[in-house]
């Protein structure tokens, strides 16, 4: 700490300030501030401050730093000083800030700036608490220690981590790999995972082990955090071994393996499928040599992937375990499905009943997938598949909606004979490798018939003229007719 000692003589009838040479209007003046040092999260204080004017009255302080990470702070009691706790950074390194400190006096201010150098300060990992766990022998357990990565240290060192245990057989600390049954431990990400085996429960009593997982953050000198819990093997004496997961199709089938279970009588095991968390999967126990399980799962709508979570129980002589596994379905696309379009016969010149191969919207598929409608016909004049606009007549086609509407023109029956035409409407789902379905309909436009009204007789004088009424002939298309005599029976 450095003080600054100020004396002075003044001449009677002259005020300090006046003695030290202040006016009455200069604006304060204030001491120079040393450079302070310090550790991360170790607080250092500067001087005393000092500032004064022509006015004797007590200044107030205001600090503020380049680096909020500096965290100085003016101290309330007097003499009044700078106070730094410096904020851990990320990483290694040290670092400066500069700190500027203002006096402000009688409306005026001055400041003074110092440098608060800091030096770094390693920091161990932090590693969260590991809940104890009991579970049946047989029962894979899991336990991590690195969930939330290098956020467990404040240096964002990169973390090296280990595992030992006791109990059980086992007295002294030995590696997690050693487990009895099958263990693995990363020693990069902390993560443990362990399934007992049927002789961890030593005994057949229940039995207790200690894990602890360290962490090192491999600085010189490393500093390290560990954390302990407990993993209580319960005995079981029906020992059901695990049942793998199975991956199918919607609408294929899968099944596991034969089960194994056994409790060391030599007894028959009575299996029970306990429940499916999602009854789509359709699964059921299969007996035979040895029991296992099948599953057909059904088409959900939609694309999705989904699972399902199988339970089977094994009973032997009163005392009973379970084993659960999983069934990932992955999604299986299906075609639409047309209704049946009825087949038709019209005259020219008489619009068809309206063709809607959507009459069931959305429900013509399955997997909800909006479908483009297409719409082909071939006949009359036309031999290869052609669009159905373009029937003879009046046609239009809804893509979207699968709507046909068409009035056959009265020459769509080809030479004025009954005329077929075959009209094929198909359904897409648009889908990556698109699945359809078409339906076919037989369109036959009767030739309109000829209508050519009575004539009535005409009497007459020789040397006279009579005429029929207008003539009346029509086949229904509006053209006007031509009329000819075939025949007098007298000239």
């Amino acid at each position: 700490m450095s003080i600054l000692l100020l004396s002075a003589c003044r001449p009677i009838g002259s005020s300090v300030a006046d003695s030290l040479g202040f006016s009455s209007s200069s604006a304060p003046t204030m001491a120079a501030l040393s450079d302070l040092s310090t550790s991360e999260s170790a607080a250092v204080t500067s001087s005393s401050l000092f500032c004064m004017d022509s006015s004797g009255v007590v200044p107030s302080y205001s600090v503020s730093a380049d680096d909020a990470d500096a965290g100085c702070s003016i101290t309330s009691s007097a003499p009044a000083t700078v106070s730094c706790t410096p904020a851990a950074k990320s990483g290694h390194t040290d670092w400066t800030s500069t700190v500027t400190v203002t006096c402000t006096l009688g409306g005026q201010s001055t400041s003074q700036s110092f440098t608060l150098n800091v030096t770094d300060v390693n920091h161990a990992p932090v590693l969260s608490t590991l809940v104890d766990q009991t579970v049946p022998e047989g029962t894979p357990i899991t336990a991590d220690a690195g969930v939330t990565g290098s956020d467990q240290d404040a240096d964002s060192d990169s973390l090296t981590y280990s595992c030992t245990f006791t109990g059980g057989a086992t007295s002294s600390a030995t590696a997690c790999t050693s487990l009895p049954g099958t263990a693995t431990f990363s020693s990069s990400t902390g993560a443990l995972a362990w399934t007992p085996s049927y002789t961890s429960a030593v005994g057949q009593a229940d039995t207790t082990y200690t894990v602890t997982i360290a962490a090192s953050d491999g600085q010189t000198p490393p500093l390290t955090d560990s954390k302990s819990f407990q993993v209580t093997i319960e005995d079981s004496p029906v020992q059901f071994g695990l049942i793998a997961g199975l991956s199918v199709a919607e609408g294929g089938t899968a099944s596991t393996s034969g089960f194994s279970c056994d409790d060391g009588t030599g007894g028959s095991p009575a299996y029970l499928l306990v429940s499916q968390s999602d009854a789509s999967s359709n699964c059921s126990l299969v007996a035979g040599a040895s029991t296992s399980v099948s599953c057909t799962p059904s088409a959900k709508t939609g694309h999705s992937t989904w699972t399902s979570s199988v339970t089977v129980s094994c009973s032997l002589n009163g005392a009973t375990a379970t084993r659960t596994f999983t069934v990932s379905v992955s999604d299986t696309n299906r075609a639409p499905s047309l209704s049946s379009i009825a087949n038709q016969t019209v005259t020219e010149g008489t619009a068809i009943t309206q063709i809607n191969a959507a009459d069931g919207g959305d429900d013509l598929d399955v997997d909800l997938d909006t479908l483009t409608y297409t719409c082909t016909f071939t006949g009359g004049a036309t031999s290869s598949a052609t669009a159905c606009t373009s029937l003879p007549g009046t046609a239009t086609f809804n893509s979207s909606t699968g709507v046909l509407n068409w009035t056959p023109s009265y020459s769509a029956a080809v030479s004025q004979a009954d005329t077929t035409y075959t009209v094929t409407v198909t359904a897409s789902d648009g889908q990556t490798s698109p699945l359809t379905d078409s339906k076919t309909v037989t369109l036959t436009v009767q030739n309109a018939t000829m209508t050519l009204a009575s004539i009535s007789g005409v009497s007459a004088a020789e040397g006279g003229t009579a005429s029929t009424a207008t003539l009346s002939c029509t086949d229904g298309s509006g053209v006007a007719p031509s009329y000819s005599i075939l025949s007098q029976s007298d000239p």
